[in-house]
């Protein structure tokens, strides 16, 4: 026999009254915790504490050089926001190989970085040596940026995230 569907609200000849709306007998959910809320989302929180990075190193990239290009650092942080999440999910999925050499280039942008500014403090006035460094730093973040979309993109291709077996 089939529900009755004329009714005001669905029921089912065979079973007891409010069988479909019984609250009591829908068990409460699971109680979430903090590493099932973060696990999600911790490639993302990862990748935007480095997009963070990125940008304030194009900020003190762009700040070394003596003719300011002040249009530079917003047009390119949506790339380095992508640039940043890409290392993120690297770290999260665990590719180290990929990884490594996306950190090997971050270091020496941080060093490339930080001798210009340290130059800063020794020469007054216009330099050629701070030009030249901070076009090298300019080029050493786009080389990074186009490195860790690279990496994602060969991680997800060659090592694409499989579903868990099913249970038995």
């Amino acid at each position: 026999m089939a529900a009755n569907f004329s009714a005001a609200a669905p029921t089912e000849p065979e079973k007891s009254g409010a069988y479909l709306h019984d609250r009591s007998r829908i068990p409460s959910p699971p109680a979430d915790d903090w590493k099932s809320i973060a696990k999600p989302y911790g490639g993302l929180a990862i990748g935007l504490v480095l997009a963070f990075v990125l940008v304030g190193l194009a900020f003190e990239t762009r700040d070394t050089w003596m003719a300011h290009r002040d249009w530079v650092v917003p047009v390119t942080t949506p790339l380095l926001a992508i640039g940043g999440v890409a290392l993120g999910h690297l770290i999260w999925r665990q590719q180290w190989d990929l990884f490594f050499t996306g950190f090997l280039i971050l270091v020496a942008l941080i060093g490339l970085v930080a001798s210009n500014i340290w130059r800063g403090e020794l020469v007054e006035g216009e330099d050629t040596g701070r030009d030249v460094l901070a076009i090298i730093s300019g080029i050493t973040l786009g080389l990074l940026v186009v490195y860790s979309v690279v990496a994602v993109v060969i991680c997800e291709w060659k090592r694409a995230t499989k579903p868990p077996e099913p249970a038995a």
